[in-house]
């Protein structure tokens, strides 16, 4: 997975927010993830918590509806 600097990579985007973690839709529909992923919530396919923007590569050319 890439982390992503949402100030360079990301200009137009969504953020949906939960309690423990966050959803990123950009413009051109690729989705990134931060947050507790204790439950694997995140979408890596890990229970790993991530710190900054991650790109969901399971999603990575998929049709996203934002």
């Amino acid at each position: 997975t890439a982390a992503c600097d949402i100030t360079y990579r990301i200009w137009h985007w969504q953020v949906y927010a939960g309690k423990d973690h966050a959803i990123i839709v950009s413009q051109e529909c690729m989705v990134f993830t931060y947050g507790r992923g204790s439950e694997g919530q995140l979408g890596h396919g890990d229970e790993k918590s991530r710190f900054t923007p991650t790109l969901v590569e399971a999603l990575k050319g998929k049709s996203v509806n934002k």
